[in-house]
């Protein structure tokens, strides 16, 4: 994901493909866990979007505030 933000410049949507059953919440808590909040901040603007190979959103989060997610 942070290859992704820095693609989008830490400002816009960025779409993941993950597999079926891949528990998004678990894997942004690793992102944000990785990170203090100084290092957040650079994220504030960017969204993940995750979708399973065949479209479906399975989860959603903003990558620089923790707990973020829909």
């Amino acid at each position: 994901m942070s290859r992704a933000a820095r693609q989008v410049k830490y400002d816009g949507e960025v779409f993941v493909q993950m597999p079926v059953g891949t528990d998004v919440g678990r894997l942004l808590q690793r992102f944000w866990g990785g990170r203090t909040d100084v290092d957040l901040a650079k994220y504030r603007g960017v969204w993940v979007t995750v979708h399973d190979p065949n479209g479906n959103r399975i989860g959603a989060g903003m990558l620089g505030l923790r707990g973020m997610t829909m």
